[in-house]
């Protein structure tokens, strides 16, 4: 299984615990799911990123794009943190659908993006 359908996974887990209401254990879910996409991004800024602008500067508009789509994720789930200490469970369900939306949507660009540089030949 892909890290992609892996963090599916993990949100929709996420929010099935939070419409239970068990705050603890989302808050546990909360913190691996943050961990794992916070090492997941930190990979790709370091290192897929500046791969891709050095062998590809074309694609160095859609790069600045994702970037932007990581500080965007990143502030999703510092307000799903926020809802979850409030003990916002309708709150913690629209961030979490927001974060899916935003996930998925950084996914397709990409899938488009590594799959055009590796349709380009190498200069």
């Amino acid at each position: 299984m892909n890290k992609h359908a892996c963090f599916d996974g993990d949100l929709a887990q996420l929010e099935a615990t939070l419409r239970r209401g068990d705050m603890e254990r989302a808050r546990l879910e909360l913190a691996t799911f943050d961990l794992q996409l916070g090492g997941y991004v930190r990979g790709e800024e370091r290192v897929v990123f500046p791969a891709l602008e050095r062998r590809s500067p074309p694609l160095r508009g859609a790069i600045s794009m994702m970037r932007r789509e990581h500080e965007g994720l990143r502030s999703v789930v510092a307000s799903l943190w926020e809802a979850l200490d409030r003990g916002d469970v309708h709150r913690g369900v629209q961030l979490l659908e927001d974060l899916r939306s935003v996930l998925v949507l950084h996914i397709v660009k990409e899938d488009w993006v590594f799959s055009a540089e590796t349709l380009e030949p190498e200069a």
